[in-house]
């Protein structure tokens, strides 16, 4: 298991093996810079220090990101991942900001004397602004990299792409504020083959695959049902002729409905922005996500956001993967309701719920109890720490209580133990 490693000045270096790194803390020539993954930083200066190229893979998701670090091998040697891991992207922030709208709207009744003032909203109205909900998904895959960066010296990106505009698909001539209107509809030739590529080539009544596939009106034109892509699916040539002029409820599926390209959708809002920002860390080289598919099947890896991320960085060449999987997060900044920067009795302010410290201690903090190491989850009102062993809840006192590691912006758990599972065979 490779152990990351940072200059005295916090430049990052190559990794070393955990032998190195164990000689080096016992020598008093390093310490303990973060404990997961694994960190040092050396205590004295290394000068124009020896470097390879490490090359960073992003597999964007809906709800999870790929993202991997692999070590290019030179002169025949194979390429070794150094990090790997799944980003959890945050999904509540439509009903956070719902929350904010209704508390400022509740705030403001409260000031009829003052003069009413209009679009006074500067953010929603300049320039490269991005909706809530991507730009915080965007800035989380930045800050990821971001904090790997400070270990490895990162050389390229490479960023994966959706296959295609899912709004050009419905109008090959949208630009500007148009993507901001409901889609347009297409021809219906073309827009068969786009239902069948959204429910990949799958009856949505039997499940079937590898028929002759039809595109089936889940409310029937004749009965007032339209081409929108809501009321489509596709369906084998058997269930679409049994289904008749029935809907789906009645066909016995009241749970078909149609879907649209929201998925994608999400992927391509703020990706000229997240390209931006990582080009300021590395050069960014963008690919489409056939070209992931057919490199994850050249080194025979199995369909995940974390191997798709190895594979569009290893290329077909052989690889070394040992180390752990990681579940990685991102803890909030802050929570700014004014309603908790008001007084209570005493002159005393409201402590922010995620952020609170009590006894030195704040929930995602790593400690070692008389039971083993774990996380806090919870502190609860007389001051003991929450925390899981073993799928069992428990708390303990803070006397008792031992930090090994504050919680950090970015967290990294691992989920899997070091395995030699995906190594090219090739």
């Amino acid at each position: 298991m490779k152990v990351f490693v940072r200059n005295k000045d916090g430049s990052p270096l190559m990794p070393c093996e955990s032998v190195i790194a164990r000689l080096l803390l016992k020598q008093g020539k390093a310490k303990v810079y973060r404990r997961t993954p694994f960190a040092i930083q050396l205590n004295y200066q290394i000068e124009d220090p020896y470097l390879q190229a490490v090359e960073v893979g992003i597999d964007d998701g809906f709800e999870k990101v790929g993202i991997s670090a692999v070590r290019k091998g030179t002169q025949g040697h194979s390429d070794e991942v150094l990090i790997k891991g799944e980003l959890l992207l945050r999904n509540d922030v439509k009903n956070k900001k719902e929350l904010q709208r209704v508390l400022r709207r509740n705030r403001r009744s409260k000031l009829r004397y003052r003069k009413p003032r209009y679009h006074n909203r500067g953010s929603a109205k300049r320039n490269g602004r991005l909706p809530p909900t991507p730009r915080t998904k965007k800035e989380q895959i930045w800050r990821v990299v971001n904090t790997i960066a400070k270990y490895l010296p990162i050389s390229k990106i490479v960023y994966e792409e959706a296959n295609f505009d899912i709004r050009k698909i419905q109008n090959p001539h949208i630009e500007g504020e148009e993507y901001q209107k409901s889609p347009i509809d297409c021809e219906w030739e073309d827009k068969k083959h786009k239902v069948l590529w959204r429910d990949r080539y799958t009856c949505q009544y039997c499940g079937e695959k590898h028929k002759k596939m039809t595109v089936d009106h889940i409310i029937p034109k004749s009965r007032g049902g339209s081409d929108a892509f809501e009321n489509l699916v596709v369906a084998c040539w058997n269930c679409n002729d049994d289904k008749g002029n029935r809907t789906a409820e009645e066909f016995g599926y009241p749970d078909i409905k149609g879907k649209m390209f929201k998925y994608p959708a999400h992927l391509h809002i703020g990706k000229a922005w997240l390209k931006e920002r990582l080009s300021e860390i590395a050069p960014v080289v963008v690919i489409a996500g056939w070209e992931t598919k057919h490199w994850r099947k050249t080194v025979r890896l199995e369909k995940t956001h974390c191997n798709d991320a190895i594979a569009m960085v290893c290329r077909g060449n052989n690889f070394v993967n040992e180390c752990p999987l990681y579940q990685i997060q991102t803890r909030r900044r802050n929570i700014r309701q004014l309603h908790l920067a008001n007084f209570q009795k005493g002159h005393v302010r409201r402590s922010y719920g995620r952020n609170k410290s009590k006894h030195g201690f704040r929930r995602g903090d790593l400690i070692r109890t008389k039971r083993g190491v774990a996380y806090i989850n919870a502190i609860r009102k007389n001051g003991y720490l929450q925390y899981d062993i073993d799928g069992k809840r428990t708390a303990a006192s803070p006397k008792n209580v031992q930090l090994i590691e504050s919680v950090k912006p970015v967290s990294f758990f691992a989920i899997l133990s070091p395995i030699n599972e995906g190594v090219s065979l090739r």
